[in-house]
């Protein structure tokens, strides 16, 4: 659950962006926090704990491993105050178990019961915390510091976004975005990975947004009248698919399968619709080019769409 420090819609459609962050990695010379040792055991249930937290989905192992190394506990009594509207951020704080209320203003604005996490804000900008968090039940929580949240998080983030600039540059339907649209782009993108065969999105499934080959090839699948799939065609990094059922309506028109390691950015339907506007009159001629495609390999349009 995000926060203002609590400002939750859906955490899982999409990343945090960052466009604010004033981190830059090679001015962090910060000395690393002391390491919290943890068994066999507690390390398996934090990993757990904090693979559903969305500041830290797309970190790599590397990082997870670093993240897990710097959590601490805190045990906490109902009624104590976690952190206070206004003070400077310490903290970012992952729920265990127990019952925390959020508060702005003194007006109760969110509550986190046995799950959750909050304090990542203050963290993101340097900014005061927002909100006031207050224990209802007793509880415990797992915390990382200022400094490993933002070497960690921020270092990623920031990869991230050098990366997938590069990849939109690489892109040409994105020409027509101004450099401020493109970072915005850029942080409403979430890496998904994918092994060898993994199946990416299937023909006649409800499409839910659109990928960018980031690294690696894929390959695209159409099936036939008898039942049986053809290769239509392979994609490397700089392409996309996943379009043609946001731009139709429609359900998927084809299967994607990995062939090898796959790294994709992925992009929500929502924010496909509200960012990529002025792209979609290339996207719809690259879409009469690969009916045209399909309609030499199976004959006619009529044959193709009855295979959706």
């Amino acid at each position: 659950m995000a926060t203002v420090d609590p400002g939750h819609a859906d955490r899982r459609s999409r990343r945090k962006a960052v466009c604010g962050e004033s981190y830059d990695p090679a001015t962090d010379t910060e000395a690393i926090p002391k390491i919290t040792p943890k068994s066999p055991e507690l390390r398996d249930k934090l990993l757990d704990i904090a693979s559903n937290v969305v500041v830290f989905m797309g970190l790599d192992d590397r990082q997870m491993s670093e993240v897990i190394d710097h959590l601490s506990e805190r045990t906490v009594k109902a009624g104590e105050v976690i952190m206070r509207q206004g003070d400077p951020g310490d903290y970012f704080y992952i729920v265990d178990t127990g019952k925390f209320d959020a508060t702005i203003n003194g007006k109760k604005v969110s509550t986190y019961d046995n799950k959750g996490s909050f304090g990542e804000l203050a963290l993101y900008y340097d900014q005061p915390r927002a909100a006031t968090i207050t224990a209802v039940t007793d509880g415990k929580m797992w915390k990382i510091d200022r400094t490993m949240f933002r070497r960690v998080v921020l270092r990623k983030a920031y990869e991230l976004r050098r990366g997938y600039n590069e990849l939109i540059a690489s892109v040409p339907i994105f020409e027509s975005l101004t450099p401020r649209e493109r970072l915005t782009l850029c942080d409403a993108l979430i890496p998904r990975l994918y092994k060898d065969g993994d199946v990416i999105i299937k023909q006649g499934d409800e499409a839910d947004g659109m990928y960018f080959v980031e690294q690696g090839n894929v390959d695209i699948y159409v099936k036939s009248k008898d039942g049986t799939e053809q290769l239509v065609n392979t994609l490397a990094r700089g392409n996309y698919f996943g379009e043609l059922s946001l731009l139709t309506e429609k359900p998927r028109a084809a299967t994607v399968i990995a062939r090898g390691d796959v790294r994709t950015a992925f992009l929500f339907v929502a924010t496909f619709e509200r960012l990529l506007g002025k792209c979609t009159d290339v996207m719809r001629r690259n879409i009469s080019n690969y009916e045209a495609q399909l309609i030499k390999l199976f004959g006619s349009m009529d044959a193709v769409n009855k295979l959706r």
